[in-house]
């Protein structure tokens, strides 16, 4: 799966999204492992926006 559209609050993934749900959780991990919980908001064809749970800290320097 690739992320997409990275913004503070949100982004956008595609690839297999089939298993996605809208209003599930899942976590997105960087290689750095850091990672973030989301909500998925939308599913289309191969594509889904995630939301996540807190905004991107600034410390996190691999989403920015």
């Amino acid at each position: 799966m690739t992320i997409a559209n990275i913004s503070v609050h949100s982004c956008n993934v595609h690839g297999e999204t089939d298993w996605l749900r809208m209003g599930g959780f899942v976590t997105l991990e960087l290689r750095a492992g850091e990672t973030m919980t989301a909500i998925v908001r939308w599913v289309r064809g191969g594509s889904a926006g995630l939301e996540f749970l807190r905004p991107v800290p600034a410390g996190h320097a691999g989403w920015h």
